[in-house]
Protein backbone atom coordinates (compact mmCIF):
# COMPACT_ATOMS: atom_id res chain seq x y z
CA UNK A 1 0.00 0.00 0.00
CA UNK A 2 2.86 2.40 0.80
CA UNK A 3 4.12 2.06 -2.81
CA UNK A 4 0.69 3.18 -4.12
CA UNK A 5 0.62 6.14 -1.74
CA UNK A 6 4.08 7.19 -2.96
CA UNK A 7 2.94 6.86 -6.58
CA UNK A 8 -0.18 8.90 -5.83
CA UNK A 9 1.93 11.69 -4.32
CA UNK A 10 4.22 11.60 -7.35
CA UNK A 11 1.23 11.66 -9.73
CA UNK A 12 -0.25 14.72 -8.00
CA UNK A 13 3.10 16.53 -8.08
CA UNK A 14 3.63 15.76 -11.77
CA UNK A 15 0.11 16.87 -12.65
CA UNK A 16 0.58 20.19 -10.82
CA UNK A 17 3.59 20.71 -13.09
CA UNK A 18 1.21 20.37 -16.09
CA UNK A 19 2.43 16.95 -17.21
CA UNK A 20 0.04 15.04 -19.46
CA UNK A 21 -1.55 11.81 -18.24
CA UNK A 22 0.51 9.81 -20.77
CA UNK A 23 3.68 11.56 -19.60
CA UNK A 24 2.82 10.76 -15.99
CA UNK A 25 2.17 7.10 -16.87
CA UNK A 26 5.64 6.87 -18.46
CA UNK A 27 7.46 8.68 -15.63
CA UNK A 28 5.80 6.61 -12.90
CA UNK A 29 6.56 3.40 -14.83
CA UNK A 30 10.24 4.37 -15.13
CA UNK A 31 10.53 5.27 -11.45
CA UNK A 32 8.43 2.45 -9.89
CA UNK A 33 8.55 -0.23 -12.61
CA UNK A 34 4.75 -0.31 -12.50
CA UNK A 35 2.35 0.95 -15.16
CA UNK A 36 -0.72 2.93 -14.07
CA UNK A 37 -3.64 3.57 -16.37
CA UNK A 38 -4.56 7.07 -17.50
CA UNK A 39 -7.99 6.51 -15.89
CA UNK A 40 -6.33 5.86 -12.50
CA UNK A 41 -4.27 9.03 -12.85
CA UNK A 42 -7.37 11.00 -13.82
CA UNK A 43 -9.26 9.68 -10.79
CA UNK A 44 -6.38 10.43 -8.42
CA UNK A 45 -5.86 13.98 -9.71
CA UNK A 46 -9.58 14.77 -9.55
CA UNK A 47 -9.83 13.31 -6.00
CA UNK A 48 -12.42 10.76 -7.11
CA UNK A 49 -10.30 7.83 -5.97
CA UNK A 50 -7.16 7.30 -3.95
CA UNK A 51 -4.82 4.31 -3.57
CA UNK A 52 -7.17 3.12 -0.81
CA UNK A 53 -10.26 3.30 -3.03
CA UNK A 54 -12.83 6.05 -2.82
CA UNK A 55 -12.02 6.81 0.82
CA UNK A 56 -11.16 10.43 1.50
CA UNK A 57 -7.62 10.68 2.77
CA UNK A 58 -7.31 13.03 5.71
CA UNK A 59 -3.91 13.81 7.17
CA UNK A 60 -4.17 16.20 10.10
CA UNK A 61 -2.08 19.28 9.46
CA UNK A 62 -2.65 22.78 10.80
CA UNK A 63 -4.47 24.97 8.30
CA UNK A 64 -7.09 27.69 8.54
CA UNK A 65 -9.79 25.58 6.84
CA UNK A 66 -9.36 22.77 9.38
CA UNK A 67 -9.51 25.26 12.25
CA UNK A 68 -12.73 26.70 10.74
CA UNK A 69 -14.24 23.19 10.51
CA UNK A 70 -13.31 22.51 14.15
CA UNK A 71 -14.96 25.78 15.19
CA UNK A 72 -18.11 25.00 13.21
CA UNK A 73 -18.24 21.46 14.60
CA UNK A 74 -17.91 22.86 18.11
CA UNK A 75 -21.14 24.66 17.30
CA UNK A 76 -23.80 23.67 14.77
CA UNK A 77 -22.05 21.05 12.65
CA UNK A 78 -22.59 17.46 13.70
CA UNK A 79 -20.86 14.10 13.51
CA UNK A 80 -22.88 10.96 12.97
CA UNK A 81 -22.60 7.42 11.73
CA UNK A 82 -25.17 5.90 9.43
CA UNK A 83 -25.80 2.50 10.96
CA UNK A 84 -25.41 -0.48 8.71
CA UNK A 85 -23.62 1.53 6.06
CA UNK A 86 -20.51 2.43 8.03
CA UNK A 87 -20.78 5.96 6.73
CA UNK A 88 -18.99 8.46 8.97
CA UNK A 89 -20.51 11.84 8.25
CA UNK A 90 -19.70 15.44 9.07
CA UNK A 91 -22.84 17.45 8.48
CA UNK A 92 -24.03 21.03 8.74
CA UNK A 93 -27.60 22.22 8.51
CA UNK A 94 -28.35 25.90 9.00
CA UNK A 95 -30.51 28.71 7.70
CA UNK A 96 -27.51 30.93 6.88
CA UNK A 97 -26.50 30.01 3.33
CA UNK A 98 -23.21 31.93 3.57
CA UNK A 99 -22.26 29.87 6.64
CA UNK A 100 -23.09 26.57 4.92
CA UNK A 101 -21.11 27.64 1.83
CA UNK A 102 -18.10 28.67 3.97
CA UNK A 103 -18.22 25.30 5.75
CA UNK A 104 -18.52 23.52 2.39
CA UNK A 105 -15.47 25.38 1.09
CA UNK A 106 -13.40 24.67 4.22
CA UNK A 107 -14.29 20.97 4.25
CA UNK A 108 -13.47 20.60 0.55
CA UNK A 109 -9.99 22.05 1.22
CA UNK A 110 -9.46 19.81 4.26
CA UNK A 111 -10.51 16.66 2.36
CA UNK A 112 -8.94 17.70 -0.98
CA UNK A 113 -12.18 17.24 -2.88
CA UNK A 114 -14.59 19.48 -4.78
CA UNK A 115 -17.27 21.32 -2.78
CA UNK A 116 -20.37 19.21 -2.24
CA UNK A 117 -23.90 19.88 -3.41
CA UNK A 118 -26.06 21.84 -0.96
CA UNK A 119 -29.63 20.73 -0.45
CA UNK A 120 -32.74 22.14 1.18
CA UNK A 121 -34.01 20.88 4.50
CA UNK A 122 -37.46 20.45 5.94
CA UNK A 123 -38.10 24.18 6.08
CA UNK A 124 -37.62 26.40 3.05
CA UNK A 125 -34.77 28.34 4.67
CA UNK A 126 -32.78 25.36 5.96
CA UNK A 127 -29.73 24.29 3.91
CA UNK A 128 -27.64 21.14 4.38
CA UNK A 129 -24.21 19.91 3.32
CA UNK A 130 -22.56 16.63 4.25
CA UNK A 131 -19.11 15.06 3.90
CA UNK A 132 -18.08 11.50 4.54
CA UNK A 133 -14.68 10.72 6.04
CA UNK A 134 -13.89 8.10 8.66
CA UNK A 135 -10.51 9.67 9.41
CA UNK A 136 -11.76 13.25 9.76
CA UNK A 137 -14.78 12.06 11.75
CA UNK A 138 -12.51 10.31 14.27
CA UNK A 139 -10.20 13.34 14.38
CA UNK A 140 -13.08 15.72 15.19
CA UNK A 141 -14.28 13.46 18.02
CA UNK A 142 -11.27 14.56 20.07
CA UNK A 143 -11.70 17.16 22.77
CA UNK A 144 -10.59 20.74 22.23
CA UNK A 145 -7.51 20.16 24.40
CA UNK A 146 -6.24 17.59 21.87
CA UNK A 147 -7.18 19.86 18.97
CA UNK A 148 -5.36 22.91 20.40
CA UNK A 149 -2.24 22.47 18.23
CA UNK A 150 -4.44 22.76 15.13
CA UNK A 151 -6.49 25.67 16.49
CA UNK A 152 -3.59 27.69 17.93
CA UNK A 153 -1.03 26.92 15.21
CA UNK A 154 -0.90 30.54 14.04
CA UNK A 155 -3.05 33.67 13.92
CA UNK A 156 -4.87 32.53 10.77
CA UNK A 157 -5.89 29.26 12.45
CA UNK A 158 -7.06 31.02 15.63
CA UNK A 159 -9.04 33.51 13.55
CA UNK A 160 -10.57 30.74 11.41
CA UNK A 161 -11.55 28.70 14.49
CA UNK A 162 -13.26 31.72 16.05
CA UNK A 163 -15.00 32.50 12.76
CA UNK A 164 -16.31 28.93 12.53
CA UNK A 165 -17.47 29.00 16.15
CA UNK A 166 -19.13 32.42 15.88
CA UNK A 167 -20.71 31.52 12.52
CA UNK A 168 -22.28 28.59 14.44
CA UNK A 169 -23.11 30.10 17.78
CA UNK A 170 -22.72 33.86 17.40
CA UNK A 171 -25.36 36.52 17.63
CA UNK A 172 -25.20 40.29 17.14
CA UNK A 173 -27.52 42.12 19.49
CA UNK A 174 -29.35 45.30 18.50
CA UNK A 175 -26.75 47.28 20.44
CA UNK A 176 -24.03 45.84 18.18
CA UNK A 177 -22.61 43.57 20.88
CA UNK A 178 -21.35 40.18 19.65
CA UNK A 179 -22.22 37.22 21.86
CA UNK A 180 -22.04 33.44 21.60
CA UNK A 181 -23.71 30.69 23.53
CA UNK A 182 -22.88 27.00 23.63
CA UNK A 183 -23.95 24.37 26.14
CA UNK A 184 -21.46 21.71 25.08
CA UNK A 185 -19.25 20.23 27.78
CA UNK A 186 -16.45 19.41 25.31
CA UNK A 187 -14.59 22.60 26.19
Amino acid sequence: MKMYEEMCGEVLTLRKKSNTFRGIVNQVEQHHNFRLTEKTISNWTRCIRTPVGSARIFVPKPMAELAYAIGAETGDASLNVKLGGYQYRIRLQATDRDFVEAFNHAMSKVLHCPPHRLWKGITAKEIHVEFGSFLLHKFLLQGLEELKPFIEHDKKCVSAFLKGFFDSEGCIEKSGKLTASNTSWNF
